[in-house]
């Protein structure tokens, strides 16, 4: 009924009931309070997680059994399961819940419990309960969204979908995967505070800004293959350091290299590594150019947006599946695709730029981004295109 599982300070509970949408029967009640219990007292724990398995977070409380109950037996299962909403309110650590389909009665009693309410995009809420008698977490509910609309949604019962829920303030953001919005709790263990998780973000960026010039130059002066596969090196080497830092116990292995930030300057050191060699779009548009005649390189840039834009919608997903198991996974499996890209390279990529085509390196001075932006901009048309690129990612990455 209830999967538990432990990844680099994160507890993952799992309700498994989906044939009958993990709605809450005595026994599931009593293991999730259970486990709370222990991950609370686990002091290697920052961060407890709510999931569902199957279409629903949680469709409410299992009243199948109600005409064979005493009012003595409700009652005792309406207590305890009210036990469990306050330990997830008072809780010491962070608590999550990732809905998903139906979040009905208890359940939706369960999401409004917790800190962070992540909801996908085909979540609708609930809250049946006045209709037959049985209301829990009012005061809760009226302490997330105000008094006034806790009692309207309460009396009438009407169904929430997610905007509605994050418009509300039910739910603190829309997401259809894990282990991006998880990703400030794996690295709880590391930092709190959110400037440096900013950085940590945004150190891969500037770092490919910084490289982007020396790498296309290194491929016009040594030929594209040998500078693809560097980079795709650079993002194995890059993703496997983070995601072995990020999994490794370091409380318990080396308390003496966390107290010090061995751990952040690691994750830095990744990032850093990561967009150094993060040059694989820039070498493969020039790998296109190299074989595709004036006449269809249109077409042919197309296909690299085509790839991003099956990547930004495949990769979210099988994340957030990956993720059901454990919250690292997505991470190693980043660093197995990553592994067989380099593999592709070295054994399929043929050399695209010919010895008698390569030119000699820019100057030091030429290298630097800002000066290749200036000759950039120089051309209006082009500085017109490249302000709408960079507005657009502005908002897209900062938002």
């Amino acid at each position: 009924m209830l999967t538990i599982d432990h990844q680099a300070g994160v507890t993952l509970l799992r309700l498994q009931r989906p044939e009958r949408g993990n709605a809450l029967g005595p026994m599931l009640v009593e293991g999730l309070i259970s486990a709370a219990s222990e991950a609370f007292a686990n002091a290697s724990v920052h961060t407890l997680v709510l999931q569902g398995e199957g279409r629903h977070f949680c469709t409410g409380l299992d009243l199948s059994d109600l005409a064979t109950l005493s009012d003595a037996d409700l009652l005792l299962r309406l207590v305890r399961i009210e036990t469990l909403l306050a330990m997830l309110w008072h809780a010491p650590i962070r608590t999550v819940a990732q809905a998903k389909g139906r979040t009905w009665g208890a359940g939706a009693d369960l999401l409004v419990a917790c800190e962070q309410r992540l909801v996908g995009s085909d979540t609708t809420l609930r809250f049946p309960g006045a209709q037959f008698g049985l209301v829990l977490g009012t005061r809760r509910l009226a302490e997330r969204i105000g008094a006034d609309a806790a009692r309207a949604l309460v009396l009438e019962g009407s169904e929430l979908d997610a905007p509605q829920a994050l418009a509300l303030g039910l739910a603190s953001r829309i997401t259809d995967t894990l282990a991006l919005a998880l990703l400030p709790f794996l690295l709880a263990d590391f930092s709190s505070n959110g400037r440096t998780l900013g950085l940590l973000a945004g150190s891969y960026a500037v770092a490919q800004f910084i490289a982007t010039p020396l790498i296309g130059a290194l491929s016009d002066r040594y030929g594209r293959r040998p500078v693809m596969a560097l980079c795709v090196a650079g993002s194995v080497l890059g993703l496997g350091l983070f995601a072995l830092t990020v999994s490794l116990p370091w409380q318990r292995l080396w308390p003496e290299a966390s107290a010090a930030g061995l751990p952040l300057a690691l994750l830095f050191a990744a990032r850093l590594i990561d967009g150094f060699s993060g040059g694989t779009a820039a070498t493969a548009g020039a790998v296109l150019a190299d074989i595709s005649p004036p006449e269809q390189r249109a077409r042919a840039f197309g296909l690299i947006g085509v790839a991003f834009g099956l990547g930004f919608i495949l990769g979210p997903a099988l994340g957030g599946l990956l993720a059901r198991q454990s919250v690292t996974l997505p991470l190693l499996v980043a660093v197995g695709f990553a592994a067989v890209n380099l593999v592709a390279v070295l054994t399929l990529l043929p050399e695209t730029h010919p010895p008698e085509a390569r030119i000699a390196m820019p100057r030091r001075r030429d290298l630097q981004p800002f000066s290749q932006l200036a000759a950039v901009f120089r051309n209006p048309a082009v500085r017109r295109l490249c302000s709408a690129f960079f507005l657009f990612f502005l908002a897209f990455n900062g938002f």
